[in-house]
């Protein structure tokens, strides 16, 4: 068998090695490619609030990585310095054969781009995983029937340890299990879920959310966060049944409770819109259901929070647009 009959089994047996590999390559390379393809607040009145925003990421959702692949090795020939030259020629006159095309094709496809795509596709996914997702519930109960619930809600507040991941989804978890417990006496409610975005823009809606909320009273007599528990001083109970701490004419029909959570790794599965009552207990459920692995954020506001203070219908439907009948 001559050398030259030799190289061209060789060359025959490469391509049709390298076909089926380069096609499959091929398709796998086009089908990751494909798939990578303010209101207005009534006067005086009073609220309290609670909670906290853990900060477990960092460098703002992004994830850095990267893979490093190493090839080592020597060897030598020394049988003279034609023979050296000739196998480099030999080489470098095959790479610019068809075969030898498919062979740096086939090697650039395996050692630099199925990396990329790997490298792009955990990136994708970390970014996934860091995603914050922020969802609000509102409830506005009947007043006279909820007073337990209100003494409840600021008891849970006044012992969280907020300055704990692990604390504030335990708060968390007990205020919504108390609100699950009042379900007979919602009368308005509305949902709101923002899901699956940048660690800072959840962040950032998180604490906006939160913010509206306390913008609903002028007077928070209770306060938990990160810098511990504030407390303003009450003022006296009403003159009246008929009249509230500031001299107005009112009887206490509502009372208003918002609980604002944020959670990695998937939305918080709020419903969409509301519908019968069992979409509250569904939202509610839906937030306990978040696992302190995923919980980032909690927070809730309520008012009125001063036995002092009522919420009349008119006021409900003035600040609280955005709340619908049951």
């Amino acid at each position: 068998m001559t050398r030259r009959f030799r190289r061209w089994i060789v060359a025959l047996l490469t391509v049709f090695l390298a076909l089926p590999v380069a096609g499959t390559a091929v398709v796998v390379t086009t089908t990751v490619a494909l798939d990578l393809a303010a209101p207005q607040v009534a006067e005086a009145r009073s609220g309290g609030s609670g909670g906290g925003f853990r900060r477990s990421f960092s460098g703002g959702g992004r994830s850095s990585g990267g893979s490093s692949r190493g090839f080592g090795g020597g060897g030598g020939y020394s049988g003279g310095g034609r023979g050296g030259g000739l196998g480099t020629y030999m080489i470098l006159r095959f790479l610019f054969t068809p075969a030898g095309m498919v062979v740096v094709a086939i090697a650039a496809v395996f050692f630099f781009v199925i990396p990329a795509i790997k490298n792009a596709a955990e990136r994708k996914r970390q970014a996934k995983l860091q995603a914050i997702s922020v969802g609000r519930i509102q409830i506005g109960f009947d007043a006279l029937s909820t007073i337990g619930l209100r003494d409840r809600i600021e008891g849970i507040v006044r012992e969280a340890d907020v300055g704990s991941a692990m604390g504030i989804w335990r708060m968390g978890q007990r205020v919504v299990e108390n609100v699950l417990s009042q379900l007979d006496n919602v009368k308005y409610a509305g949902f709101l879920e923002e899901k699956e975005r940048p660690p800072e823009e959840g962040e950032a809606s998180f604490n906006a959310l939160t913010s509206d909320a306390r913008k609903m009273f002028e007077r928070e007599i209770v306060r938990r966060d990160g810098a511990g528990l504030k407390l303003t001083q009450r003022n006296s109970d009403k003159a009246t049944e008929l009249l509230d701490e500031d001299g107005d004419f009112g009887i206490a029909e509502y009372f208003v409770v918002t609980l604002i959570m944020a959670a990695q790794a998937g939305p918080i599965g709020l419903p969409e819109k509301l519908g019968p009552t069992e979409d509250v207990e569904n939202a509610l459920r839906a937030m306990m259901a978040v696992g302190s692995d995923r919980h980032v954020g909690f927070e809730v506001v309520w008012t009125p929070a001063a036995e002092s203070d009522i919420m009349t219908r008119d006021e409900l439907l003035t600040d609280y647009p955005q709340l619908a009948p049951l």
